[in-house]
């Protein structure tokens, strides 16, 4: 089950944190999100890695941004995070480098 994120808040008493109850809106986000993904990467990714990655990026964007903007937010992160997971080892957070001609480093040794 999708659970809403849960941001964290000062806790003017003990200096600690207590959890801050989600909203409507962002339960609503993160539900919409799960199923967009969800239907976006099944057969390469399970519903609890789709679910997991939601959550945690509620969590990473939760008083970040505006709540109106969380859910498109909130689709575009998942959707890099669980792109990325599906890279290669070899070549997950490689970023091919450019020079000014637009080849890249592969091109450049090959001498093209």
């Amino acid at each position: 089950m999708i659970t809403p994120a849960q941001p964290r808040g000062a806790n003017p008493t003990t200096g600690g944190s207590r959890p801050v109850p989600p909203t409507v809106h962002t339960s609503a986000a993160i539900q919409a999100a799960f199923h967009e993904l969800h239907a976006q990467f099944d057969g390469r990714l399970s519903a609890g890695v789709v679910e997991d990655s939601v959550n945690q990026a509620a969590a990473d964007l939760q008083g970040s941004i505006r709540r109106e903007a969380l859910p498109e937010m909130l689709i575009r992160l998942v959707a890099v995070r669980l792109e990325h997971r599906l890279q290669p080892e070899h070549t997950a957070g490689v970023i091919p480098h450019l020079s000014s001609t637009g080849a890249d480093d592969a091109d450049l040794a090959a001498g093209r």
